[in-house]
């Protein structure tokens, strides 16, 4: 047990677990939560406190990623359980957690849990990972000195199944900042080669929550008007397997930023037809780089969408051809959806959201002498 007297500085230990993992939209809410972080402790916002960045071992090679934080190498695990057993050893009054899970012992903890989808969609996980988080996930919440979650309709899930109070929950959205460092005159992809005819793109895992089923089914219609279907990612290794053949669509795997942001500025629109979400990071990244969205009007979506993209449902897959084929056949409708996502994406900024993180770091700070259990 550590005790802060009144003005001491504190010690941050950030779980770096993430820096051993694929990047995902869950890592790069990491990553970007942590350089906001290191900016504003560089600056000297955090006065005399101290962060360490914990590495598991399997992350060592990225010791000084970064470097105003000290990035030791904790114990010789990894995985889940170097975040249970190792990273809680870290010297630290209060223990940042970015990625949904959490030392279980520690009561210390904030912690970000992106989505309850292994509730509301548990057949997109594999058992062994649906396992773990359906019991750590409200305990974890639960016992969380700080509870952060990146939607105000994903507060309500994780409130719903965890029964913690709603008004405990703070929302530190994803930002878009991140995609316009991406730079599609420098990517590899040749387009070209894909398709010489107008497409819509579909980026995600190929968990079933994401509904790529939808998508092979529109995809005929839209060849037959002359459009064609490009599907960027890969099934991850925490997602059950995938939904059949590809028949139909232009599948590419797993490609660079630089390649996304060069297949969002050739493409009609981005078609996100997910069932449920936590964020849904792709939206606001096709509209920062000018991409209209035509999007799922369930879970979290709406929210973050707005008016600035075309909302149907995902159980109809009508409805998406004729927006599809509408904003083909209007140019000044789907112009008109740019410049919305454009204006619509400045409610997203990976800087307020670190803005919010310092602050609750701050408040661990503030609590003059009281000490937090571990």
């Amino acid at each position: 047990m550590t005790t802060n007297v009144p003005g001491r500085a504190i010690r941050v230990g950030v779980n770096g677990r993430f820096l051993s993992q694929k990047l995902t939209g869950v890592q790069r809410y990491a990553h970007e939560i942590v350089a906001g972080l290191e900016r504003r402790y560089a600056s000297g916002r955090f006065g005399d406190s101290r962060f360490t960045l914990a590495l598991p071992a399997n992350a060592a090679e990225r010791a000084g990623a970064y470097p105003a934080f000290g990035s030791p190498v904790i114990g010789r695990q990894s995985g889940y359980r170097w975040e249970q057993l190792e990273f809680p050893s870290v010297p630290a009054d209060v223990l940042l957690n970015l990625c949904n899970l959490a030392p279980v012992r520690s009561r210390a903890n904030i912690l970000c849990i992106h989505d309850a989808n292994t509730f509301t969609a548990p057949s997109s996980y594999g058992w062994r990972y649906r396992a773990v988080q359906r019991v750590a996930l409200p305990l974890l919440a639960r016992r969380a000195a700080s509870l952060v979650t990146v939607s105000h309709a994903s507060a309500a899930t994780i409130a719903a199944v965890s029964g913690v109070d709603p008004s405990r929950i703070t929302v530190a959205p994803n930002g878009h900042e991140h995609a316009l460092r991406w730079r599609p005159e420098a990517s590899t992809l040749a387009i070209d080669s894909l398709t010489a005819r107008p497409f819509v793109v579909m980026l995600g895992s190929r968990a079933p929550h994401k509904n790529l089923a939808l998508v092979r089914q529109i995809a005929p219609d839209l060849a037959g008007a002359g459009i064609d279907v490009i599907v960027v990612g890969d099934a991850g290794s925490v997602f059950a397997g995938g939904q059949g053949d590809d028949g139909g669509l232009i599948c590419t795997g797993r490609i660079a930023d630089d390649d996304i942001a060069r297949l969002f500025g050739r493409a009609l629109c981005l078609v996100f037809p997910s069932f449920v979400e936590g964020f849904g990071l792709p939206i606001v990244e096709a509209m920062a780089l000018g991409c209209p969205v035509v999007a799922s009007n369930l879970s979290c979506i709406p929210e973050i969408c707005g008016d600035a993209a075309l909302l149907r449902s995902p159980h109809a897959p009508r409805e998406w051809i004729e927006a599809v084929t509408g904003l083909a056949a209007d140019p000044a409708r789907r112009e008109a959806l740019v410049r919305a996502g454009r204006e619509r994406v400045k409610l997203f900024s990976w800087e307020r959201s670190a803005d919010i993180y310092a602050g609750l770091i701050e408040a661990v700070r503030a609590e003059k002498g009281r000490a937090i259990p571990r």
